[in-house]
């Protein structure tokens, strides 16, 4: 059976995927204990992870909010941490500008640190 040509590209790039989760597996465990020493509920905790994106504003936030700082902190951390992605996707608008908007808002999710190395 043959492949299509976006199905064999998909494939090829999960493959280039997996090296990624070297680091993201013990990241997801530092961060899960950092969530439970912090105090969070599972429902925030899930929260923080979708709203945030980034592992180190992750990180940041939930350690500030288990330091007791106020919510204004904590957000205003989380964005200035974040700015970076802003020039990641800039970057990639390039290559990215003939693909959809729903492709392009999913590529725009789906970049990180390592991934844009």
């Amino acid at each position: 059976m043959k492949m299509s040509g976006k199905k064999r590209e998909f494939l090829r790039g999960a493959r280039s995927g997996v090296p990624l989760m070297i680091g993201v597996i013990p990241f997801g465990l530092v961060l899960g204990l950092a969530v439970r020493d912090s105090g969070l509920t599972t429902v925030q905790s899930l929260f923080f992870s979708t709203a945030l994106l980034g592992g180190t504003a992750q990180l940041a936030a939930v350690q500030l909010y288990g330091a007791g700082a106020s919510a204004v902190v904590v957000t205003a951390t989380a964005i200035i941490i974040n700015l970076r992605y802003s020039m990641y996707s800039l970057s990639l608008y390039p290559i990215l500008k003939e693909r959809s908007f729903p492709e392009r808002l999913f590529a725009a999710y789906c970049v990180s640190d390592q991934s844009y190395a």
